[in-house]
């Protein structure tokens, strides 16, 4: 069956850069890969008609400048259902495909706990019926974040700032929490190494999972002794 990895991280943390180098990785290996955005929105441009198919509803989402919570729990909700559409289809026609999602319900769980703190991580479990096998979590130094600049989009950047300034901590603490729940099924990064640093450590984590079950627990040593040699 499918797979669903999914790479969550504060804005600029890396996560479009490193999902397109594994979509380029895994197309390479001949393996089907789609990429789903997991939370937040989309423009509804029809730019992708795989990731961003053309949608009234989101224009008119997008071209309100008053958004509240509301508005984006909302987005969430029409998103979880398009994505979970999305899934089956792929799924469909591609049952050994890979789906890479760019946030996932831990990102969502983050959005609750900021309008309640209290928030518990089953309520985000439960808000989609899309749940990872892997999860891999760009963990960036606050400092480093403030000062890294939006090259898609300059008048981003000051936005993006304030919401580091703002949700650094909280992100810190739900990610914590949620890796006592999630074990060894979730991967934290160290967003300060390079771009292709980080991809061959991510590559060999993923390749480990793609694995036959007869090869699967030497490999899995195998790419670990590579993974730790990497990183250090």
């Amino acid at each position: 069956m499918g797979q669903i990895i999914s790479f969550d991280g504060l804005n600029r943390s890396g996560k479009g850069t490193q999902i397109s180098k594994m979509k380029e990785h895994l197309e390479s290996l001949s393996v089907p890969v789609g990429v789903l955005r997991g939370d937040g929105s989309r423009p509804g441009k029809g730019l992708d008609n795989f990731t961003d198919p053309s949608s009234d509803w989101w224009k008119i989402w997008q071209a309100n400048n008053n958004k509240n919570y509301q508005d984006w729990n909302l987005a969430y909700q029409v998103l979880s259902n398009e994505n979970e559409d999305k899934y089956a289809s792929f799924i469909s026609t591609n049952p050994e495909g890979v789906l890479l999602m760019d946030r996932c319900y831990l990102s969502r769980w983050f959005m609750l706990r900021q309008q309640d703190k209290d928030t518990k991580f089953e309520d985000a479990f439960l808000s989609t019926n899309l749940h990872p096998e892997q999860y891999f979590v760009i963990d960036v130094p606050k400092d480093v974040l403030l000062e890294r600049v939006s090259d898609d989009d300059y008048t981003k950047t000051e936005f993006r700032r304030e919401n580091v300034r703002r949700g650094y901590d909280l992100w810190q603490d739900t990610i914590n929490r949620a890796e006592d729940y999630l074990k060894e099924k979730m991967i934290r990064l160290d967003g300060t190494k390079s771009p292709d640093k980080l991809h061959n450590i991510i590559s060999l984590s993923i390749d480990i999972s793609l694995c036959s079950p007869t090869t699967y627990e030497l490999e899995k040593w195998q790419n670990l002794e590579k993974i730790t040699a990497i990183q250090h």
